[in-house]
């Protein structure tokens, strides 16, 4: 599902996933939902995943990218149904969260290309493509922040994707 960023005061920063509303295949989702895989709906009968529980951050990445082991696609809706609040102490904006994202993100990216996840669609070079530029956006948003502290990371990572 899409999501909105909240600031401080309520203040409305965008939404993450509005731009489509339907089926999305593995290959596709991330182009559509650039970050927050935070609700999901899924049968456990048919589709038995769980948290990684040694990932402090990212596991709803890691989630979905199993969930796409065993199905092919996923409906996405468009209209947020939550919010997501960054505050000076949520864990997206925390001191070490440069360092913490990169090193998930990192092992992420060598477990798609080592093979461990087996993607239904075979999506997994659209998944490294994915991977590789969001680590290039950490590095450019830990740039950029320094010179606008209310720049998100979503819009220095959009930018990046549409090249």
């Amino acid at each position: 599902c899409a999501f909105e960023i909240r600031g401080p005061n309520d203040k409305a920063l965008r939404n993450i996933g509005d731009s489509h509303n339907g089926i999305l295949n593995a290959a596709d989702y991330k182009s559509v939902n650039i970050t927050g895989d935070t609700m999901l709906v899924f049968d456990r009968s048919r589709i038995d995943v769980r948290y990684d529980e040694n990932m402090d951050v990212l596991e709803d990445l890691d989630l979905i990218m199993r969930c796409f082991e065993q199905t092919e696609h996923v409906f996405h809706i468009a209209t947020p149904p939550h919010a997501y609040y960054k505050t000076a102490n949520s864990i997206s904006n925390s001191g070490d969260t440069y360092e913490r994202y990169k090193t998930v993100k990192q092992s992420l990216l060598k477990r798609v290309k080592n093979g461990a996840y087996k993607f239904k669609d075979g999506s997994n070079t659209a998944w490294i493509k994915f991977l590789e530029t969001s680590l290039r956006a950490e590095d450019a948003y830990a740039q950029k922040v320094k010179g606008n502290p209310r720049i998100l990371f979503e819009d220095v990572f959009e930018e990046m994707l549409k090249v």
